[in-house]
This record gives C-alpha cells, sequence and structure tokens, in this order.
C-alpha cells in the first residue's frame, strides 16, 4: 500500500476513533431536555382522530381519482411512460399507486452545521440524541428563536394544540410536534431536496407505523401562497390552485389517502394551466412504475417541489427508527462536514448514500431557465457501515472511494464550492455501486431491514444481521 493510501485509511481511522470517544457520552437526556416518548397520548389521540377523517375524505375521493386514469388522456400519458399499465382497469392502477406511495421513502434533509435562517438538526447535534427531533425542540436545545411560522400550518391543517406562549413552548409542549417529513414518491436521490439540507435521513415505515399524516403539499408554501394571514405582500401566486382540491384542508394517513392523491394533482394544475391527467402523468414518469431507475426521465424543478407532504407525528427513535442516511455529493463529498456525517452512520450502523441531487441553489430562476436534473443519482458509501451490511463492493471500492475523496477535496474552492460537479461525479459513479431507493415491489423485507437495490441488476441491499430475510449479493 503506497504512503498515500496509507494517510487516508489512517485519517478514517483516527476520525472514527474520535467519534467513538464522542459517542462514549451520548446525551440520552439532561434534566432540562430528556428525551421524549416515541408518541405521546396527546399524539396518538391526535392520529386516531384525523385516520378516521381521512377514511372518509379518501373513500369520497376514489370516484375522483377513477375518472382521472379512465381518461383517454391519462392513458395517452401512461403510454408515454408506462405501457404495462396503459390497459389496465382504473381500479387496478390506483391500487398499484396506492401501494408505491406506501412504500416511498419517508423522508427529511437537514443542515451539516447550524444556520442562522433553520432551526434543525445538525450532524453533530443528531450524535448526542437518541431520537430525531423537530425544529421546536432544536430550537430550545440551543436557545434560539422558534419557528413560530410552523405554528398555522400545525395547528390549523394537522389540528396540533397552540403552545401557552407561541413563541416559546414549554419542553413538554414541544414534544407534542411533528417532525417535516417529504414523501419521495418522485424516488428523488437526495430523498428530499438537498435546499433543505445537504445531509438526509430516509425514516423506516415500521419505525413510524401509526404516525405519519399527509398534506398534499409542502404545508409551509401552501400557506405563503395561500393562507391571506401569512402572505406579507398581500397577493396571490399561481403556483397552487389555492381555492380548488383540497377545501376542508383533512390531512391522510398511508392507509388512506386517496383524496391527498387528487388534491396533489389538482393544487399544481395553476402553475403553468395543466391538466389532471398531466400532473397524475408527471408523477407516473418519475415512479417505479417507469422502469429501470437509472432511466429515468430528468425532473424540473417545480416538479420536485410537488412532494406530499407526511410529517411524522411523534419522536423517531435514532438510530433505531432511521433506514438511511444521505450525503449531498455537491455540498458535503471531500470535506470535514462529510467525514462527520460518514462516521454517523458508521458509529450507527447505519448505511450511506451520497447523492447527486439538484446542483444549482436557487430552484425557482433554474425552472425558468428551464434546467432540469437526474434526480436519480445514489452511490452506496463503501467505507460507513460496511461490516454491518450484507454487501460484497467491487475489488479496490474502498480505496478508489478515498483517492477519490482526497481529489475532491483539494479540488474544491477556499469557499468550498465545487466546480464542474457532473464530471466529478460521472468519474465517481464509474468507480463505485449505484444504489436505487426501495419499491413496493422490490423487496419482501421492509424498510427497517433493507434500505434499497443495486441499481444495474436490482438485487436487495439490506443489512447483514437480517441476512435470512433478504439476500444481498452487489457484484464487481
Amino acid at each position: 500500500m503506497a504512503q498515500g493510501e496509507h494517510l487516508c485509511f489512517f485519517k478514517w481511522a483516527v476520525m472514527l476513533c474520535l467519534l467513538s470517544l464522542c459517542l462514549l457520552v451520548r446525551v440520552r437526556a439532561s434534566a432540562i431536555f430528556p428525551s421524549p416518548p416515541v408518541q405521546t397520548e396527546n399524539q396518538k389521540r391526535l392520529y386516531a382522530a384525523q385516520a378516521a377523517n381521512a377514511k372518509a375524505a379518501s373513500d369520497a375521493a376514489t370516484p375522483k381519482l377513477l375518472r382521472v386514469f379512465e381518461s383517454a388522456a391519462f392513458r395517452e400519458e401512461l403510454l408515454e411512460c408506462c405501457r404495462d399499465l396503459a390497459d389496465l382497469p382504473a381500479p387496478e392502477i390506483l391500487s398499484l399507486l396506492r401501494a408505491d406511495l406506501r412504500t416511498a421513502e419517508l423522508a427529511h434533509s437537514f443542515p451539516a452545521v447550524v444556520q442562522d435562517s433553520h432551526d434543525d438538526v445538525t450532524i453533530e447535534e443528531l450524535s448526542k440524541l437518541d431520537y430525531f427531533p423537530n425544529q421546536w425542540q432544536v430550537a430550545l436545545m440551543r436557545d434560539a428563536d422558534c419557528p413560530v411560522f410552523f405554528n398555522m400550518a400545525e395547528e390549523g391543517i394537522f389540528g396540533m394544540a397552540p403552545f401557552k406562549n407561541e413563541s416559546r413552548p414549554t419542553w413538554t409542549e414541544a414534544a407534542e410536534r411533528l417532525v417535516y417529513v417529504a414523501l419521495n414518491a418522485r424516488q428523488l436521490d437526495h430523498g428530499s431536496l438537498s435546499m433543505f439540507g445537504p445531509a438526509g435521513a430516509i425514516f423506516s415505515h415500521t419505525g413510524a407505523q401509526n404516525m405519519v399524516l399527509i398534506a398534499p403539499v409542502d404545508t409551509g408554501m401552501y400557506e405563503m401562497l395561500c393562507n391571506d394571514t401569512a402572505n406579507h405582500h398581500h397577493h396571490k401566486h399561481n403556483l397552487v390552485a389555492c381555492g380548488d382540491y383540497w377545501h376542508h384542508h383533512t390531512v391522510g394517513t398511508l392507509d388512506d389517502l386517496d383524496h391527498i392523491i387528487f388534491a396533489n394533482f389538482g393544487l399544481f394544475t395553476a402553475e403553468v394551466n395543466t391538466t389532471l391527467e398531466q400532473e397524475a402523468g408527471s408523477l407516473f414518469r418519475r415512479s417505479s412504475f417507469a422502469g429501470r431507475y437509472l432511466g429515468l426521465p430528468n425532473e424540473t424543478y417545480i416538479d420536485a417541489f410537488k412532494y406530499p407532504e407526511s410529517n411524522i407525528v411523534g419522536a423517531p427513535r435514532f438510530p433505531g427508527g432511521i433506514s438511511l442516511l444521505v450525503g449531498s455529493f455537491r455540498e458535503l463529498f471531500g470535506t470535514d462536514s462529510g467525514r462527520a456525517l460518514q462516521l454517523l452512520a458508521d458509529s450507527n450502523s447505519l448505511p450511506l448514500v451520497w447523492s447527486l441531487g439538484a446542483a444549482p441553489w436557487d430552484p425557482w430562476k433554474t425552472h425558468k431557465e428551464g434546467t432540469t436534473f437526474p434526480g436519480n443519482q445514489r452511490i452506496l458509501d463503501p467505507l460507513a457501515s460496511r461490516n454491518a451490511l450484507n454487501a460484497t463492493f467491487p475489488t479496490g471500492a474502498e480505496l478508489e472511494f478515498e483517492h477519490f475523496w482526497a481529489k475532491v477535496s483539494i479540488a474544491r474552492s477556499p469557499n468550498g464550492t465545487l466546480p464542474r460537479v457532473r464530471t466529478w461525479w460521472t468519474a465517481f459513479a464509474a468507480t463505485q455501486e449505484r444504489v436505487a431507493p426501495l419499491t413496493a415491489t422490490s423487496c419482501e423485507a421492509t424498510d427497517d431491514i433493507c434500505f434499497g437495490t443495486n441499481a444495474i441488476t436490482g438485487v436487495c441491499l439490506c443489512r447483514r444481521d437480517h441476512q435470512d430475510e433478504a439476500l444481498v449479493v452487489l457484484t464487481a
């Protein structure tokens, strides 16, 4: 082994030891900020009440969805992306879509380090916790200003009780709120959008069972565009059809979501005067029905924002409630923060993938210019948790990874920007394993056992301690 190779592995070993020492003092709780329950009694009651409402709303929306799927216009959309579905009866198509959405990733992006404008947990903070905190809890732990804007959606849409002091809840009150999550129906490689943070967590469906409440749209965007109180500019935008499709703001669950699907199609018809059938086609083109993951069409920035917001009403355990960690190649690869994310994954036996994601910072500007991005580029980290994964990596993958890490680190500008991101990614991907998200039909095991598939072979990628449930063989 050459001197440079020794140095790369030595640095990895030293940082791993340092993190191990840090984890010896992981704070499960403190006198001021004890770990909350997975779900409080109030949250359980809220979920039960909202689930009953969701059942009625979903049943009422089913005929509307079936009419969309029966239409000739929608069948034309299917012929362009998903020919195997084009001749199926509408109820069967709806059944397949429900299954696909129920297994879609529950994704949350978060910052690598503390940001003034974004109170969310960081890599370092998460390493000291045994649960994934909501943003109210993060603000209280930092003694920072609380995100009062969230009250509108959390109280007005999700039905949560108001705080006694709306800008400064108690720790007990903060535990009653939710973790914001995107349902990754379009199979984006970063899970959620990297503009919310270059690190990402994919939550286990098993760990979030009976905790997910779904809105058809990002509720922050909805409040800004459709709520006169929140819209300080006193004018409406045409991005969302505010007065149509989601009249009563009834949320859904993973069991009952037909009204959410219908509203998700309808709300975005206003942006460029599309039809329900076209919006449905846009989703299907990025779904598992459209074929191989690496063959999916590029995604537009506005379409990437059309995720259903699928929030977890509770405190998911860390690491037990996490299926996968994600790192943005553009922002974290070859950096100290990227190394910290690797070590967070490794110390908790979690798999880590690197995503190409949406490289430009301003999605609104790039949409206006007609820019798209692949959104289907994931690579499995061969160093993080490799002993915990039932996987065989190509010969030399670890060494190639470290060599590439060093090259990217040197190529970054003094402010951390990486030029020619796509060029770097193409060279990187040629030496590593490509990963696709789980789908309803890809693996028999659930996402607390498996975390994806090999994007080339389709073989399930799972954790070693569950090798009896799902065989994993990665090919060189």
